[in-house]
């Protein structure tokens, strides 16, 4: 089981539900209306943010990559760039 995983499924039923509607928006390659903003020294990287939530992801072949799932501060600390 990967740290993915592991983060969803510690999350309540309700936070849940909100991820995975942004994660299936990643996926599709659908983020327009999202909180998305690239980040530092990483040209392909960007980041979600969801109330205290962070997804790290990359679009490929127009199809989202997620790299990392985790609270503020958090997420970032697992990034091997």
């Amino acid at each position: 089981m990967d740290n993915i995983q592991k983060f969803l499924l510690k999350l309540s039923k309700r936070k849940l539900s909100v991820i995975l509607d942004v994660l299936e928006k990643i996926k599709d390659n659908n983020i327009k209306w999202l909180d998305t903003k690239r980040l530092k020294d990483t040209p392909w990287w960007s980041r979600i943010r969801k109330a205290k939530i962070r997804i790290i992801y990359y679009i490929e072949n127009n199809k989202g990559k997620i790299i990392s799932i985790d609270y503020r501060g958090s997420a970032y600390d697992k990034l091997e760039r």
